[in-house]
């Protein structure tokens, strides 16, 4: 098994990238493979596995060049529209498996949140996947 996270990586630091880095951290302790794209405008060097694209086609080639068997997508507050496309990739890569985190109590009160419905673009994209996971209520 190997994973791939997808999401903020520090710096800055804050609840999601915390969260990313926790979880990158038991993997490797236990001995998995793991494997980070970050996904914020901060950009160091690529180092340890862990990989700072510069553009969007930058984190396609990352995911189609990456081994995984499992993409886990982590998403903060707002769900943008090119949040929704990088989710509807992940989740269409063939031989994966795809996981969404949703890190924000705010959204389903939001009148985004709100509006999502099955046959939505939101609620299309979040059937996608595996498994998705809400980290506040």
């Amino acid at each position: 098994m190997e994973i791939l996270l997808l999401g903020p990586y520090p710096p800055p630091h804050g609840g999601v990238q915390t969260n990313l880095v926790a979880i990158r951290r038991y993997l490797l302790e236990r001995g998995v493979p793991c494997r980070v794209i970050n996904l914020t405008r901060y950009r160091q060097p690529d180092h340890d596995g862990v990989y700072f694209p510069g553009s969007a086609p930058g984190v396609l080639g990352l995911l189609a060049r990456l081994p995984a068997s499992i993409v886990h997508l982590h998403i903060g507050s707002a769900i943008t529209g090119r949040l929704l496309l990088l989710g509807l990739v992940c989740a269409l890569l063939p031989g994966r498996r795809a996981v969404l985190t949703l890190h924000s109590g705010g959204y389903p009160t939001s009148p985004e949140g709100r509006s999502a419905r099955p046959r939505s673009w939101r609620g299309f994209v979040f059937r996608r996947f595996d498994r998705i996971i809400a980290v506040n209520e």
